[in-house]
């Protein structure tokens, strides 16, 4: 404080201004407090200052960091310029040092790192650049340029996660704490975002892979300023659904009702073939294990025997489809039937139960964790998913696999687990009793061994014999699969695998997978 009155007599003794002279000063005090902090921490943090908008500058400071460091694997681009005033009143300099802040930097950015293994590409915006704000006009427009050249990035380079965050005022850091944003936070009276909500927003996305390009975060009062008539959906939060099944319904004589919305339920707008919603064997796997647990009771691990695709389940209208879980006695066991109405283009119906899986209820015995130690190889590269130009498409919700390795005959691959109600979306009601995006990404894991092996191929469900779910994952938390390739001709492959969490505690584990095996065509 002492210093700051000192500099601040001498700024005004010579005409220039208090806070010009502070400024900096007062981020270099801030930049050391962080390092200091990271330090204690145990982390190992470098601070290297340039104009990024100065490709030279820039690109002698990349060279600085891949020498200390190595390859570059992670962007966040967070430079900016502000300047409240009426756009009439904004200098051409100052104009020019906002579009240099933020788009010439990320420019700049993007194209020394591009011969980087980018991972990630995170640039910060603002809610100026999608509301708009009070002398603040250059400012909403180099943000929203900002996104959609991220946007553009993100095409370019599909492997790296890219993504614009159009941030809420937050707390104690960026813009709101200068003094110059005092004034319009009061005018607009915000509610400031706690700094570890942010920080949590921004972990939730970066271990979603960034699903969408442009993600906004705000509060419902700051909102309805600017659409006050709109109608706000909000997701139940996963945590608050207790009860229930989110898939079938009350139990009647033997058989349980469904019905599959392909316009709102997640897991068929996100899983298609060739554009057509197509309903993913786990969610029937998910159908099947709400019967099962209804009809006996009983509670982890579950098993499925004989799980089988009997007919693809395809939707080739926005209509809502009625569908049945069928339980018959069967060789000494329960089996399970998922039927559904089948009609034709004029609506009408063909066949009343179309057969589309089946599989029998296995031994509910409790038992003891099973506990996996693996080799883990030391190599992993980043796992790629189709685009939906190709046969198969995955939507955002179901990209939990993030690293893959394989070998001759087997391979692993890193899942980050979403919570295990993420597939409920807004329609959905009750907790998932299968981990199904993880369970997916066990199958689409062992189907990157063919993509590498057979570039090309593409692998479809066919079937499990045996398939164990003991445990759902926490969210977040990083699983490791191994799957071993027992059999494979030119149209079927056979797989065992098992998937663990972070302890090496077993989810999932499934003996004679089966998936059909064909090449994929472009149009």
């Amino acid at each position: 404080q002492d210093y700051k009155r000192v500099l601040t007599k001498q700024a005004l003794a010579s005409g220039r201004s208090p806070h010009s002279l502070w400024e900096p000063i007062q981020a270099d005090i801030e930049i050391q407090a962080n390092l200091d902090a990271m330090r204690a921490a145990g982390i190992e943090a470098h601070y290297h200052r340039c104009d990024v908008g100065d490709w030279d500058q820039l690109a002698c400071v990349i060279a600085e960091i891949r020498k200390q460091s190595g390859p570059i694997d992670g962007i966040l681009h967070g430079a900016g310029v502000r300047h409240t005033a009426r756009l009439e009143q904004i200098t051409g300099e100052q104009l020019e040092r906002s579009i240099r802040a933020k788009v010439d930097g990320a420019v700049a950015l993007m194209n020394l790192t591009r011969n980087d293994p980018i991972k990630h590409f995170v640039s910060f915006g603002s809610l100026g650049g999608r509301f708009g704000m009070n002398g603040g006009g250059d400012y909403a427009m180099v943000n929203e340029a900002l996104a959609k050249l991220t946007g553009w990035y993100r095409r370019q380079r599909p492997e790296c996660a890219a993504v614009t965050f159009h941030w809420h005022a937050i707390e104690g850091v960026g813009m709101m704490t200068r003094p110059q944003s005092f004034g319009p936070a009061a005018i607009n009276k915000l509610n400031l975002m706690p700094v570890d909500e942010a920080y949590r927003h921004l972990v939730r996305e970066l271990n979603a892979s960034c699903s969408e390009s442009e993600i906004l975060t705000t509060d419902g009062e700051y909102h309805s300023r600017f659409y006050p008539t709109d109608a706000v959906i909000s997701e139940v939060p996963p945590d608050e659904v207790t009860d229930g099944h989110p898939l079938i319904g009350a139990r009647v004589n033997n058989s349980w009702s469904i019905t599959f919305d392909p316009v709102n339920d997640i897991f068929l707008k996100e899983h298609c073939f060739k554009e057509k919603p197509l309903l993913p064997m786990v969610a029937g796997v998910e159908a099947f294990a709400e019967a099962a647990v209804d009809a006996t009771s009983a509670a982890y691990p579950i098993e499925l025997r004989s799980l089988r695709v009997v007919q693809p389940f395809k939707f080739f209208s926005e209509n809502p489809v009625d569908a049945r879980i069928v339980s018959e006695p069967h060789q000494g066991k329960t089996k399970l039937k998922l039927v559904a109405e089948f009609k034709n283009r004029k609506g009408q119906i063909v066949e009343a139960d179309r057969l589309h899986m089946t599989a029998a209820i296995g031994e509910f015995t409790p038992q003891k964790t099973n506990r996996h130690r693996f080799t883990i190889p030391e190599k992993f590269n980043n796992a790629w998913y189709p685009d939906d130009e190709l046969a198969i498409y995955h939507g955002a919700s179901f990209r939990c696999v993030k690293q893959a390795s394989t070998s001759e005959r087997e391979g692993w691959t890193r899942i980050v687990a979403p919570h295990s109600n993420a597939l409920n979306g807004t329609l959905r009601r009750g907790n998932w009793l299968v981990p199904s995006v993880v369970l997916d990404g066990a199958l689409f894991s062992c189907g990157i061994y063919f993509y590498i092996n057979r570039p090309g191929t593409v692998t479809i469900p066919l079937g499990i014999e045996r398939l164990v779910i003991s445990a759902v994952p926490v969210e977040a938390e990083e699983c490791l699969c191994h799957y071993e390739l027992k059999d494979a001709n030119a149209v079927r492959a056979l797989f065992d695998f098992v998937v663990v969490n972070q302890a090496g505690d077993e989810l999932l584990s499934a003996v004679n997978y089966e998936a059909a095996l064909f090449m994929e065509t472009r149009p």
